[in-house]
């Protein structure tokens, strides 16, 4: 199903959309081609590659692109997903649980409605900037003898998304780098989890606030968090609320800024610094200020907390405060 936006959703997802960050070839018809051949992996690892992704003008386009690790238990230490920046979005390497009906090679419009077009899951890795960044995007440092799990058959969805304000047709596409280690070269797992607020409506004409609390699983240590919303947003926290009622804050934005919807704050921590206790939960809370006189919802703006713990087998969805099972 393709994800059909009203008027004024695509108007509000335009005017959030930066200037382009590196200067486009202009073709001079109707036609604006950011296409690339992207460098190769690195040694020993693989690369996803997206068919061509069209945008038609004053369009936006969610794509999931399926397929299947085949090799032997593996262990992920880097990844690069590698997109034109102009119109980008995100570019994500997602789970796919075993109930989504799509197979490896389908190319669809994902996210609609009835989620028919992608199920809800987290992104099989997420940021963890433990050295120096490499590349653009949700990129991979862990820490020596820490990786990802990505056992034979895995199965994954490349989630890309654009939005094309222009009178131009755009024409992109993405791949992703990824790094692999063998699994007698891990001493520890490490996965990803995904805090979303779940349905969204900010009413018209002031401030809004939500929150909502999602449990980490009980002796893990977080690694990495990141905060998500768009150009609405006005301030963004995450705190630690302990089982006996303590909160602690681990992340802070005082002051939500237009730019940190495509560089989103985040905060690391070393092997250790944040262990998470029984009962302990994540609590996000975001704020948003809609200046129109209509409600607000997805896509135009989010509230999402992600990031990464050791001890997680298998990337963790939790929508409004539930954890998704990824049978269903």
């Amino acid at each position: 199903m393709r994800l059909l936006l009203p008027a004024t959703a695509l108007v509000a997802l335009a005017a959030c959309t930066p200037e382009p960050r590196y200067a486009t070839v202009d073709t001079g018809g109707d036609v604006l081609d950011l296409r690339a051949d992207w460098p190769d992996p690195p040694e020993g690892g693989f690369q996803v590659k997206t068919p061509t992704v069209r945008m038609p003008p004053g369009s936006d386009a969610l794509k999931c692109f399926y397929g299947q690790w085949t090799g032997p238990d593996m262990g992920v230490v880097s990844h690069v997903p590698l997109h034109p920046l102009d119109f980008h979005h995100h570019s994500l390497i997602k789970d796919v649980p075993p109930a989504d009906p799509h197979v490896p090679g389908d190319f669809i419009d994902c996210g609609g409605p009835d989620q028919s077009g992608g199920m809800p899951r987290a992104p099989l890795f997420h940021s963890v900037n433990i050295g120096q960044p490499q590349g653009d995007g949700s990129t991979i440092i862990l820490p020596e003898g820490m990786a990802f799990r990505f056992p034979s058959g895995q199965l994954w969805s490349a989630d890309v998304h654009y939005v094309n304000p222009t009178d131009q047709t755009v024409l992109v596409n993405n791949a992703f780098n990824i790094g692999l280690i063998p699994v007698d070269e891990v001493d520890t797992w490490v996965g990803s989890f995904e805090h979303d607020v779940g349905v969204l409506t900010i009413p018209p004409g002031g401030q809004h606030e939500e929150f909502f609390d999602c449990p980490v699983k009980a002796g893990s240590s977080v690694l990495s968090i990141s905060s998500h919303m768009h150009s609405f947003g006005l301030r963004y926290v995450v705190d630690v609320i302990r089982a006996d009622g303590r909160v602690e804050n681990v992340l802070l934005v005082e002051e939500w800024l237009p730019e940190h919807r495509y560089d989103p704050p985040s905060v690391h921590f070393g092997p250790g610094q944040l262990i998470m206790e029984e009962g302990d939960k994540l609590r996000t809370t975001c704020v948003w200020f809609n200046p129109s006189d209509q409600e607000i919802g997805f896509p135009a703006e989010m509230c999402t907390t992600s990031g990464v713990a050791t001890d997680i087998v298998e990337p963790i969805y939790c929508e409004a405060g539930e954890i998704v099972d990824r049978s269903r």
